[in-house]
């Protein structure tokens, strides 16, 4: 290696020390360090009291990780005590707590507010929220630095399996995240001609993943790029002498040929260099101490000479020394070739035979059943192509390695999986892995009674699907973004928007105060990111129509004249795009779902000619470009509202087909539930609220359709205590307050009324008539709520006998809201009036907006 790269390493490594240690500086006195073994500093000196004991340790870093900094008391004990019955459990806790608040402060941690524990963040500084905010603020060389040692470096705590399934979790999120930043950092020092730059991102990755051909090309060529041939020689050398030591192999060609081509391009001299090696039995130079007045070093400089750290195993990355030999042999069988061509597929994707991971090795029937259920299941997906039965069925006694697996389908992603018993349940792991990084990019965990193996194989399928889908959609979108614009910059910038407009989502159907501001914030960054985008190429319509899509999405957090205003704002720009890009389909598209959901806000009646331009628009859409999922799914929603139950049926079901990569589930569930309900047999509605629920377990209507199936399903026998059970269920997720903010304030009323009407079924006529007063004093202050409540009104006048009161209410209503008239002859419960209240013409007009948009 050349004296000006030893130099320069040299000068790296005290630098990179002392950033880091002035980076841990914080005006609060007290600082958690998760990165690397965990440690509680005060005014930089390590404690080591009985607050430092390890579960303690775990408790304050499960706080400290929580979104919100918060945590139930069963939440902490059933990840640090689950072994320990309830009573034990608890003062076990109380106990930790206790020791915390003695050695770290009493007001530390706050329980004043009943069975929540929350984290007072104002009285303590952590490293790992230090690396969450250098990445949101594009710090990418902070957040590397940070994250040099491995998250709570050595922590395992007995009988606590499902603490490290969290801790699992974490682990591989922060190393994708660390990976992606230096992979960025590397890309940017390429991009500017910063090559020794690049080459120390790379071989940091390298550190990371000592094994990865990927990472040692990339850092050998640019050292070799930056002068430093030696250096690059002396890597590549290390590296194969690596392979050699631990496993007894050679590298793949490209290694081999990359060697090759820089020893005949440098000057004259040794035709290569190898590592030093300490002789065996020599010792390795200690490891430096803590000073006990000093903060930790706990950082491994930047790998540069060999031999480095042994590899740290993230994860569970990494399938055994077999499955290692099995890809280097794959790869040398492969042939030669560059590592410019990827062999693999991003469209093509493999699921491997499932493992019998029990004790007794009696799970293996049941194991290949999971596995086939799931390759069934991808299988009809649009979005990739899926390796069928027959093929992977040659490897199902595990003997080949998943890379080479991978290498023989040229599968860009690999599922692998393994079922386990606990007690009398069963478990399956399941991991999406990616078959060029070897990284894990997603990984869960179901559970399910032994009894209940059909639903668990069901679960398993679906679950891994829609991740699947979901995370082969981001690279999709990436793709697509390059080509659109051949302005580097704009597409980065809309790729960035689209990434703070996904972390916006998680917020959806949470409307506190917090989530509120969060998603407000999220969502302004995202459309400043697309206006800079615009400005950097104005031609391009992307940044534009983007920018539609994140006011009609802020829109759901608004209400009335304040939701009308941004949407008329959000049109008005989307109209103001260049007249030669006004047709083009993605441009219809957002105006058209910005004018409907303009409509829909406004106080009835609704102009038909302007639902029918909003029609016309969606339908040339999706003619020019029929994969347009959003643009099926606001028609499915009109032709319903307009009384076309079977053609907005089939655009829901178009929907469907289009979403690829599950951007518009939730939506698309509601329209198929909705032309279900007035179409099939009440199982078929039943069927997509109970998939809406399963999927989006946290979104408040795949709850409350539960109460619409009891409601129309006249053949079971009723059952009120359920019905308000689920009216108090789906409270907690959508308060009344909490609806009223979002748009939606007859839902609470809906339900309640539903829920009184299965009361009166069931012959309790006391309560629901005590129900519907209290819900009509309530809407006689509101006249939209009093003409929403008219069909499920007339429901509950019609279980008390009162038929003529109930037509009444019903002639009242369409004439305050004429469009009603096209509900009456779909909807099974009030289609007896059809003939009283609705002319011929008008039944068959296709013009109805129901009561519940």
């Amino acid at each position: 290696m050349s004296l000006a790269y030893s130099r320069a390493v040299n000068s790296l490594s005290v630098s990179y020390q002392l950033s880091r240690q002035s980076q841990r500086v914080s005006s609060k006195s007290l600082i958690f360090l998760l990165f690397g073994a965990p440690q509680l500093l005060r005014d930089g000196v390590p404690q080591h009291g009985k607050a430092s004991q390890r579960r303690r340790l775990a408790l304050l870093a499960l706080l400290v990780c929580a979104p919100s900094r918060t945590l139930s008391r069963d939440r902490l004990i059933g990840l640090l005590w689950p072994e320990r019955d309830n009573t034990q459990a608890r003062k076990l806790l109380s106990e930790s707590l206790y020791v915390i608040r003695r050695e770290l402060g009493d007001e530390l941690i706050d329980s004043s507010n009943g069975d929540m524990l929350a984290l007072n963040a104002g009285l303590i500084d952590c490293d790992a929220w230090q690396f969450a905010g250098a990445l949101q603020a594009g710090d990418l060389e902070t957040a590397a630095r940070l994250s040099d040692s491995p998250f709570m470096d050595g922590i395992f705590l007995d009988d606590a399996e499902d603490f490290g399934h969290w801790l699992d979790g974490e682990r591989n999120r922060i190393a994708r995240e660390r990976e992606a930043a230096l992979q960025q950092l590397a890309v940017d020092a390429e991009r500017a001609g910063r090559w020794l730059d690049a080459a120390r991102a790379r071989q940091r990755m390298l550190h990371d993943d000592p094994l990865s051909s990927r990472h040692v090309l990339g850092a050998a060529e640019a050292l070799a790029k930056g002068g430093e041939v030696p250096g690059a020689l002396q890597l590549l050398a290390a590296f194969e002498d690596r392979l050699r030591r631990e496993l007894d192999v050679s590298p793949e060609p490209a290694v081999l040929q990359l060697a090759q081509r820089l020893r005949a391009d440098r000057p004259a001299g040794p035709s290569g260099i190898r590592p030093t090696r300490p002789p065996d039995g020599a010792s390795r130079p200690p490891t430096p101490s803590r000073g006990a007045g000093s903060l930790p070093n706990r950082e491994t400089p930047p790998a540069v000479d060999f031999p480095v750290p042994r590899p740290r195993w993230r994860g569970g990355l990494w399938l055994g020394a077999t499955a290692l030999i099995a890809v280097v042999v794959a790869i040398m069988a492969m042939g030669s070739g560059g590592p410019a061509e990827s062999p693999y597929d991003t469209r093509r994707l493999a699921v491997l035979y499932f493992r019998d991971g029990s004790a007794e090795a009696d799970l293996a029937s049941v194991a290949d059943l999971i596995t086939e259920s799931v390759i069934e299941q991808l299988a009809g997906s649009p979005a990739f192509e899926v390796v069928p039965v027959s093929g992977v069925r040659l490897f199902r006694d595990g003997a080949v390695g998943v890379d080479s697996i991978a290498r023989r389908f040229r599968a860009g992603s690999v599922i692998d999986g393994a079922v386990h018993r606990r007690g009398e349940n069963l478990v399956v792991r399941v991991q999406l892995i990616d078959s060029e990084s070897g990284a894990v990019l997603s990984s869960s965990l179901l559970e399910r009674g032994l009894h209940e193996l059909f639903a668990l194989e069901v679960d398993v399928a679906r679950e891994v699907a829609i991740s699947i889908r979901q995370r082969l959609g981001q690279d999709v979108r990436l793709t697509q973004l390059q080509r659109e614009s051949s302005n580097v910059r704009a597409w980065q910038l809309v790729a960035r928007g689209n990434r703070e407009r996904e972390a916006a989502s998680r917020f959806t159907g949470r409307r506190g105060a917090e989530d509120s501001a969060a998603a407000e914030r999220g969502l302004s960054r995202a459309d400043s990111l697309y206006r800079q985008a615009h400005i950097e190429d104005p031609n391009w319509v992307r940044p534009a129509v983007e920018r539609g899509w994140v006011a009609l999405q802020a829109s759901h957090w608004l209400d009335g004249s304040a939701r009308v205003s941004l949407l008329e704002r959000a049109i008005a720009r989307v109209d103001s795009i260049q007249e030669r890009q006004q047709t083009h389909p993605s441009v219809l598209e957002v105006r058209s779902a910005l004018r409907w959901a303009r409509l829909k806000t406004l106080t009835p009646p609704i102009a038909l000619d302007e639902i029918t331009a909003v029609v016309e628009d969606l339908e040339t859409a999706v003619s020019t470009e029929p994969d347009r999922a959003r643009a099926w799914a606001t028609l499915s929603n009109i032709y319903w509202m307009r009384g076309e139950v079977e053609r907005g049926e089939s655009a829901a079901r178009e929907a469907l087909r289009a979403d690829a990569y599950i951007e518009d589930g939730p939506a698309i569930y509601r329209s198929l539930f909705a032309t279900s309900l007035y179409r099939f047999p009440i199982d078929s509605a039943a069927a997509w609220c109970d998939r809406g629920r399963r999927e989006y377990p946290d979104v408040w209507w795949f709850h409350e359709c539960q109460l619409t199936i009891m409601k129309y399903d006249r053949t079971s026998p009723p059952n009120p205590n359920r019905a308000w059970a689920i009216v108090q269920q789906v409270d907690s997720l959508d308060p009344p307050e909490r609806a009223a903010a979002g748009g939606h304030a007859y839902a609470p009323v809906y339900r309640r009324l539903v829920a009184a009407a299965v009361s009166a079924r069931a012959g309790d006529s006391i309560r629901a008539r005590s129900e519907l007063a209290t819900q009509r004093a309530m809407a006689a202050r509101d006249s939209s709520l009093a003409l929403d409540m008219i069909p499920d009104e007339i429901t509950l006048l019609l279980l008390f006998g009162q038929r003529d009161e109930a037509l009444s209410r019903l002639r009242w209503a369409i004439e305050h809201r004429p469009l009603l008239a096209g509900l009456v002859p779909q909807d099974p419960i009030l289609r007896e009036f059809a003939r009283d209240v609705v002319p011929a013409d008008r039944a068959s007009a296709g013009t109805m907006v129901p009561v519940r948009p």
